[in-house]
């Protein structure tokens, strides 16, 4: 609606640069994996999280990187 306040002139039917991605907690881990110690971790060297001068915020993480953390349990 060209009268709402998020209204984005960019956007259309056919073109929409904005998403979403639904997430839901799926477990808790039994213990915290400290970053230092996912920098020790070699299967995760590439992983963003762990490069230096990166920021803690969102960030893409490879299915094969997720089944690292996961072994990390």
């Amino acid at each position: 609606e060209p009268d709402s306040h998020y209204f984005d002139p960019k956007a259309g039917p056919d073109k929409n640069p904005w998403t979403a991605i639904d997430v839901a907690h799926v477990e808790t881990f039994p213990h915290v994996l400290k970053l230092d110690y996912l920098k020790q971790q070699t299967a995760l060297a590439e992983m963003p999280l762990v490069q230096k001068g990166s920021r803690l915020s969102v960030m893409p993480v490879t299915a094969e990187q997720w089944a690292a953390v996961i072994a990390l349990r």
